[in-house]
């Protein structure tokens, strides 16, 4: 009788070791995880953010703001590897686009009207296992916004 009241305490020590064991694991799994993704987000957002304020003060920087001239600014700035970069001027008239899909077009996107309020944006979304982040940063000249970059990635 005593042997089957030790075995039943031993088999409940073992039932709460493992449940406990499980339970701590399931947490440590869900807290890493979404830690590990916050962290991959942010960084993203900072390292393409830098890179459009790098571009738009750049662009700030040149005499006059067209095609050729921004083409050429983006050729000698060998850090701005992006999938596709916009520059705006304060009406959302297409300057330049590396994809040149929308030169000479208005091109109003949402992080782009943003911008040209004066702000930086910064947005993301999964599209087929991809995420594409998208940002856009205004271009101040004497403290007026005369356009804007806009970077996909």
């Amino acid at each position: 009788m005593k042997y089957r009241r030790y075995l039943s305490t031993q088999v409940k020590y073992a039932v709460t070791y493992v449940v406990i064991t499980a339970v701590v694991l399931l947490f440590l799994n869900i807290y890493t995880s979404n830690l590990t993704q916050k962290l991959f987000y942010q960084s993203k957002q900072s390292a393409m953010t830098e890179k459009c304020l790098l571009a738009s003060d750049e662009i700030a920087k040149l005499e006059v703001i067209n095609a050729s001239a921004v083409s050429t600014l983006v050729k000698q700035l060998e850090s701005l590897t992006v999938t596709r970069m916009i520059v705006t001027d304060q009406n959302g008239l297409v300057i330049y686009d590396s994809a040149a899909a929308a030169q000479d077009k208005y091109c109003l996107l949402p992080e782009i009207v943003t911008a040209l309020d004066g702000n930086d944006v910064f947005s993301w979304n999964f599209h087929d296992s991809v995420m594409e982040s998208r940002v856009a940063a205004p271009i101040i000249y004497f403290g007026s916004t005369v356009g804007c970059v806009y970077i996909t990635d």
